[in-house]
């Protein structure tokens, strides 16, 4: 039989060289891998602290990052809600940072000092005293390993967004530096922050890109040359102003930097994915290019069954292209990632792909990597729920997919698709109560990130969770000492996934 075996690899390999198709490798995904530390929904004798989560609080919208200079260096964040029992009269939700020396095995667990109760020296110092409310965490490296991660705050008459640096490969705090501040009172809202860091070696090495949203209005970007500790004044980079969102920003190899955002129909304008580029490390951006008009899956958190979704882009550069994916309702009202892709710096677009073809299923909150050898996009999707239908919203059971492609535009072939959960969990269980909202919550998205080697993906997991009623819940802030455990176990899940 052993001729028979030679004679398919072989068949298998002239294949691959006739049609042109590169030889993709073989996935293998690792554990699920839990990277809050926290009292596995026992109860907690002692009050939750940075490091431990022992009242079992929420986490979501992670972001991830590898060390370029260690790729066993990741560093990852959330939406932490563990300071609630200690403050439950203020909404206590702080910017968690967590890091693995390890590749993922194992994490430590902490928050961006200034946090209510916070009496650290690094705390006392912080221009974040005061705040009472941190979120929405992006993270980068530079290439000499240090991390920095990005964020926005609310005080009582002040929307701030911040950037936090962590020296010596993300293990020692540096300092918070704000980027910027709008009058809350003015109803100039500040959301969905983005950050890169060029690691190109060329003229803007080193420079730390902050940019964000100001809710409705226009998209902008700042700059650092000085490790995150200025930051200059915020430049436009989405032109005449229009309802947005969202931005998200990549640093390509020779130093472009590109952002994408999401503009909102509203009057004349329509849906629609919108692209530019600065090539003076962002000192001026280029003309304002819409890329697709899309049909948004926008899943509002209508009643308290279920969670808030919405069609965000996600963007990737590497030397062989620039790549953009978002969630698209324009099959049947199902919702889809699609992918398209630019060869010569964003001047031209290939049509949009659908990342995975399968029939079933919602895909949502896409993000997408490209390391120069592969473009990966990592996603959650429902396509294991057994009720699903297109014209019903995201049902009781998510997994998260992973697809990968050779680096390249056009890209070639369907993909390598795989499953990267090791069992679906509930996004619609509701595990709050009416100090801090009364609906289920992801978050907006989740975090991939490649070495070259290894593939990682971190992202909001529900599995933890006990669920409680919709009406008289039992979960109730009342004593820390008597809280009723796990109704609100909501963590941070990761694996990895290894090319051989």
């Amino acid at each position: 039989m052993k001729w028979k075996l030679f004679l398919c690899l072989s068949l298998s390999s002239l294949w691959l060289v006739v049609t042109g198709l590169p030889q993709m490798p073989t996935l293998v995904v690792g554990p699920n891998v839990k990277v809050i530390r926290d009292n596995n929904n026992q109860s907690c004798a002692t009050r939750p602290t940075p490091a431990l989560d022992c009242a079992n609080y929420m986490q979501n919208e992670p972001p991830l990052a590898i060390d370029p200079t260690d790729p066993n260096v990741l560093i990852s964040g959330s939406n932490d809600y563990r300071l609630i029992p200690i403050n439950p009269a203020q909404n206590s939700i702080w910017l968690g940072y967590y890091r693995s020396e390890d590749g993922g095995k194992t994490w430590t667990n902490t928050l961006v000092p200034g946090f209510f109760g916070d009496n650290s020296p690094e705390g006392q110092a912080s221009p974040l005293q005061g705040v009472f409310f941190t979120g929405d965490p992006v993270v980068a490296f530079d290439s000499q390993g240090n991390a920095y991660m990005g964020g926005i705050g609310l005080s009582a008459d002040e929307d701030l967004v911040l950037v936090a640096k962590y020296s010596d490969h993300g293990k020692t705090f540096d300092r918070t530096t704000v980027v910027n501040r709008a009058s809350a009172i003015q109803g100039q809202f500040i959301d969905k922050p983005c950050i890169a860091v060029d690691q190109s070696g060329g003229a803007n090495e080193g420079t730390v890109y902050a940019g964000w949203s100001r809710f409705s209005e226009i998209v902008v970007v700042a700059r650092s040359t000085d490790g995150g500790a200025r930051f200059s004044d915020p430049v436009i980079a989405s032109g005449t102003r229009a309802p947005t969102r969202t931005c998200a920003v990549a640093v390509g190899p020779d130093g472009t930097l590109y952002v994408v955002w999401r503009q909102f129909a509203f009057g004349t304008t329509r849906n629609a994915m919108i692209f530019n580029l600065s090539r003076d490390g962002g000192r001026s951006f280029d003309i304002v290019r819409p890329l697709q008009t899309i049909t948004p899956y926008d899943q509002a958190r209508s009643s308290p069954e279920n969670f808030r979704t919405t069609s965000f882009p996600t963007i990737a550069a590497d030397e062989k292209g620039v790549y953009i994916a978002w969630e698209d309702a324009r099959f049947q009202g199902a919702s889809r990632v699609l992918l398209i892709c630019s060869s010569n710096g964003g001047q031209t677009w290939t049509e949009p792909m659908r990342v995975a073809n399968v029939e079933r299923g919602h895909q949502i909150m896409p993000q997408v990597f490209a390391d120069g050898t592969h473009v990966g996009v990592a996603f959650y999707d429902s396509r294991n729920d057994p009720n699903f239908s297109p014209a019903n919203s995201i049902g009781d059971a998510m997994d998260v997919y992973y697809v990968e492609y050779p680096s390249g535009c056009p890209l070639q072939g369907q993909g390598t698709s795989m499953r990267v959960t090791d069992r679906s969990f509930n996004p619609n269980l509701r595990m709050f109560d009416s100090s801090v909202g009364s609906v289920p919550f992801i978050g907006d998205y989740i975090g991939v990130a490649s070495d070259g080697e290894n593939v990682h993906v971190v992202w909001t997991d529900n599995r933890d969770v006990k669920p409680q009623p919709l009406t008289n819940p039992p979960c109730v802030p009342t004593r820390i000492e008597t809280l009723t455990q796990g109704c609100r176990n909501q963590n941070i899940y990761m694996a990895t996934i290894t090319r051989r």
